[in-house]
């Protein structure tokens, strides 16, 4: 079970993340495919 403190970090870091979801979101495009299509092509490209 996860504590108050945990729910809410949970929460804080979900937040900015689903609000791109909703900004960024192709029509009809479920958030694992958005997740990626954006999400891990930033995460390649900062690699590089």
């Amino acid at each position: 079970m996860m504590t108050v403190f945990e729910v809410s970090k949970a929460n804080s870091e979900l937040r900015p993340v689903l609000a791109r979801f909703a900004e960024e979101r192709n029509a009809n495009e479920r958030f694992g495919d958005w997740c990626d299509r954006v999400l891990l092509n930033e995460q390649a490209a900062t690699k590089d």
